[in-house]
C-alpha cells in the first residue's frame, strides 16, 4: 500500500519533499502486543527559498506508542 507523506527538516533551513524530491518509509517491525514500530527512511528535499537540496539516507526510527 503506498501512501504520500510530506516529510520535512524542522531545524534551519525549510527543507520539504514535493512531487519531485520524494522518499521513502519502509516498516520493519510491527510489535501490535508492545505497541512498538520500527523502520527505516531515506529522502530527498529541497528548500523551496535557496534550491539547496539535502540527501537523508539510511535513517532508521523506533516509536512506542502509548
Amino acid at each position: 500500500m503506498r501512501r504520500r507523506f510530506e516529510i520535512y527538516y524542522a531545524r534551519g533551513p525549510n527543507y520539504r519533499t514535493n512531487n519531485t524530491y520524494t522518499g521513502t518509509v519502509i516498516i520493519t517491525r510491527c510489535d501490535t502486543v508492545n505497541q512498538i514500530y520500527s523502520g527505516n527512511f531515506y529522502f530527498k528535499a529541497v528548500d523551496e527559498n535557496t534550491g539547496k537540496i539535502v540527501n537523508v539516507t539510511d535513517g532508521r526510527f523506533d516509536v512506542k506508542r502509548n
